[in-house]
């Protein structure tokens, strides 16, 4: 997904640059757009009210944008790979 506007992120999936499985997905800036993303959704289920840790690998090329934030959302020119997503529920505090 991308800021609206002309397409300015090209997503694709990358088996040259991979950190645990055999691809990695890949997000690059080709145009002017403010930001692009990549999100999943979840249901909640058990999941509610619950501490969560998201981890994964990221690799970053020619970034030049202020910030990287989100999880997985780019700002400004340069590529990004990512790969190893886990979400995990931490143990409740007693």
């Amino acid at each position: 997904m991308q800021h609206a506007g002309p397409r300015s992120y090209e997503f694709s999936l990358d088996d040259k640059i991979v950190h645990g499985g055999k691809q990695s997905l890949r997000v690059d800036n080709i145009g002017r757009a403010p930001h692009g993303m990549v999100f999943q959704d979840l249901p909640v289920g058990e999941l509610r009210g619950r501490t969560l840790r998201l981890s994964a690998y990221v690799r970053t090329r020619d970034v030049t944008g202020s910030r990287y934030g989100g999880g997985a959302m780019v700002t400004g020119s340069g590529s990004v790979w990512l790969d190893d997503f886990a979400l995990e529920a931490l143990p409740a505090a007693p």
